[in-house]
């Protein structure tokens, strides 16, 4: 379901937020705009997976994570599974390069939303008065956006979670085999052997493009999905986190985590979750 806004010369003098789109569980299918929209946007994604490539930058949607796209930043965001499902927002206005970098949303990305509840609520509040017949109601749009904003300032935290974009088909199926088994003790023979290469050349032909390395890159996916793990299962210890995300030690897991991440990862969990 989406509701589409145009915005008069008056309007837009009026108005200090302009509501342009609002989306609510709709069915995404594959968008890409190298150049990007004159309007700021923010996802939440209510069910399944998808990706969004930003500046060369890939990173997962997985279902209760949010994104934040700049105006006129190019970017492409599909589905990897049938049911990828977003609630959306299209906004601009002459006060929202000012309140949004008051607010602190700012850097386009994925973001972890703690309250998703209340903000569908105040979402789908929203999209049922686009459908009723009220005089002046691009007015009082403006009104319940920024209160969206300003809760949804309260209750986001930007998580680091990009990996790079190649061209190489044969770097993309060694990233393939990466996110698909980083829960796993999967070695460089196993992916040799399941794309039919040596490793010898699947290691050279992955730094040629990565600047990096294959094992390196398998740690840096499975502390991406750490930090997810961290934040959306508080009741877990972060022991059992590592290792679900393949770390067999504790202590190894700690020590890389903190290395990249520059917190051990209790302290990252508490920083997300405070208010």
């Amino acid at each position: 379901m989406i509701e589409t806004f145009e915005i008069t010369p008056g309007e837009r003098k009026k108005l200090p937020l302009i509501l342009r789109i609002i989306g609510i569980n709709h069915h995404q299918e594959p968008i890409n705009r190298p150049g990007g929209l004159a309007v700021y946007q923010w996802f939440y994604c209510s069910e399944g997976i998808g990706e969004l490539i930003i500046n060369d930058e890939k990173r997962i949607i997985e279902e209760d994570t949010g994104f934040f796209i700049n105006a006129n930043e190019g970017h492409s965001y599909k589905g990897i599974s049938d049911n990828f499902t977003l609630h959306f927002l299209g906004f601009e206005g002459p006060i929202c390069s000012v309140l949004l970098q008051t607010l602190g949303l700012v850097t386009s990305g994925t973001y972890h939303l703690r309250s998703p509840e209340d903000f569908c609520k105040k979402l789908e509040s929203l999209y049922r008065m686009t459908k009723r017949d009220i005089p002046d109601k691009k007015y009082m749009f403006s009104e319940i956006l920024y209160s969206i904003l300003v809760q949804l300032s309260l209750n986001i935290s930007m998580i680091n979670d990009f990996t790079r974009v190649v061209d190489s088909p044969l770097v993309k199926e060694i990233m393939l085999e990466l996110e698909n088994h980083y829960r796993e003790n999967i070695s460089i023979t196993d992916i040799s052997e399941k794309l039919g290469k040596t490793p010898e050349y699947i290691c050279t032909v992955f730094k040629q493009y990565m600047n990096s390395t294959i094992i390196a890159e398998l740690t840096k996916i499975r502390i991406i999905h750490a930090q997810h793990l961290l934040i959306d299962n508080p009741e877990k210890k972060a022991s059992e986190i590592g290792v679900l995300c393949g770390f067999q030690s504790p202590s190894y897991f700690g020590m890389v985590f903190k290395k990249m991440m520059g917190m051990t990862p209790n302290e990252f969990r508490m920083s997300k979750l405070s208010y």
